[in-house]
């Protein structure tokens, strides 16, 4: 997946980012905040490069994978808070139908 990080300015004191594989920062006041969660981002796609390591793996077994991360009790909630992320993103692509709870309802 690409990871390619656009920088926005909404004002002189509202700065935020985008990556293409769907994180977006908060609101930051000045654009080192913003930064700097973008290198934590960045930082945790690494993470994820290097446990996959040299192998190619199918999809299945990397969403597998990314499930069995996402509710490891002995990982950080925030990791496996991505880890889920991930796991989702590859059920959608491997054409898992939406459910309900997937899809939020309309108020």
């Amino acid at each position: 997946m690409s990871h390619k990080i656009s920088h926005f300015d909404s004002g002189p004191f509202d700065h935020w980012a985008r990556c293409r594989c769907g994180f977006t920062t908060k609101h930051h006041r000045t654009t080192d905040d913003c930064d700097d969660e973008v290198a934590r981002h960045e930082a945790d796609v690494e993470r994820v490069r290097l446990a996959l390591g040299t192998r190619n793996p199918t999809l299945k077994s990397q969403r597998d994978y990314y499930r069995q991360m996402s509710e490891d009790e002995n990982v950080e909630p925030h990791d496996r808070r991505m880890w889920g992320i991930l796991a989702d993103e590859l059920d959608r692509r491997l054409g898992k139908p939406i459910t309900p709870e997937d899809q939020p309802t309309l108020i």
